[in-house]
């Protein structure tokens, strides 16, 4: 090898590979890090910062109306709602608004009560805030519950002052399957901080905007075959009977259901928990009522726990027969 060669071979050996990393991403500047984008990354990226800038509307413009700003917020709301449909990483368009979560917090925090269109224009942007700290928020500051509750507040305020607002009704579900996932463990958490804080878990007072939140999520869960994560849910909060009430179990996801209280109910440890009980309620019940399944297996379920003090006798009458049946106080 001659010494030229050598020479240069010594000095790459120098700079291990973690080293030749860190300086490749150091060593770039904002402009080259940009120029790596595709030009559709580019568009988009440019397309999203000026939304932001609008909507702030950092120098107070008296030509930036609140109908612009809405509009402005339009823009950014379909685009992650298009990117978070099925997320498999994070989204181009959740990568690009985070550098601008802090200021968008702030724009959030200056808007105060005013018209019906301003109230819109915060509640809107309360959703796309609770979106951002998905993956930008602390986990203990619940900051993503924080914004959608916050939002739902402000819906409801645009409904007591007679001007309902078109967007109430599809702010939780069309924001994609990873966000009310991560929304329900949010609000678990928030569940037990209340009762740790001397909420009655047996009194919905304390709970009316977590239950109505969740009168959504189960649903959404149950129709997009996460029957788990909706029992886990309604395990958590304490309301598994709440099940009961769906009008989405049929043939088609029954099964699945009654399998996962079953298998549930043998991981509790503590076998005069009441959520095992309901557990098996839940599931005994679920099975008498679709009459798919034959009426033993569910008395079998029922004696194999010799819970008699805990049973009531009732009738669960159908269209074609009465069956009666012990359920669970």
């Amino acid at each position: 090898m001659a010494p030229k060669d050598k020479k240069a071979v010594d000095s790459m050996a120098d700079v291990s590979p973690k080293d030749s990393g860190n300086a490749k991403g150091k060593g770039l500047k904002k402009e080259e890090i940009v120029d790596t984008l595709s030009e559709d990354d580019k568009e988009l990226k440019e397309r999203l910062e000026t939304c932001v800038t609008t909507l702030v509307n950092a120098a107070n413009e008296a030509s930036v109306t609140t109908a612009i700003r809405n509009n402005a917020l339009d823009v950014m709301v379909n685009e992650l709602r298009t990117a978070t449909a099925s997320m498999t990483s994070v989204p181009k368009p959740l990568k690009f608004l985070r550098p601008h979560f802090a200021l968008l917090k702030s724009c959030y925090d200056a808007i105060g009560d005013g018209d019906n269109e301003l109230i819109e224009l915060r509640a809107r942007l309360s959703d796309v805030l609770a979106v951002l700290a998905m993956t930008m928020g602390k986990p203990e500051e619940r900051e993503s519950l924080k914004f959608k509750l916050a939002g739902v507040k402000d819906y409801a305020l645009l409904r007591d002052r007679k001007s309902p607002s078109k967007h109430a009704d599809d702010n939780l579900g069309s924001w994609g399957h990873e966000f009310v996932r991560s929304l329900a463990g949010e609000i678990g958490q928030e569940y037990d901080q209340r009762v740790i804080d001397g909420a009655d878990p047996n009194q919905d007072d304390s709970f009316e905007d977590l239950l109505s939140m969740i009168d959504v999520i189960v649903p959404f869960h149950v129709s997009h075959n996460a029957e788990s994560e909706a029992i886990d849910l309604l395990i958590e909060v304490q309301r598994l009977k709440n099940l009961l009430k769906l009008d989405t179990i049929d043939e088609t996801n029954y099964q699945r259901i009654c399998l996962y209280l079953i298998k549930t109910a043998d991981y509790m440890s503590d076998p005069d928990d009441l959520s095992v009980r309901w557990c098996f309620c839940t599931r005994l019940h679920v099975y008498v009522t679709a009459m798919q399944h034959p009426f033993s297996n569910a008395c079998f379920l029922l004696c194999r726990k010799c819970w008699k003090r805990h049973w009531k006798y009732l009738s669960l009458s159908t269209s074609t027969s009465t069956h009666y049946v012990w359920r669970c106080e």
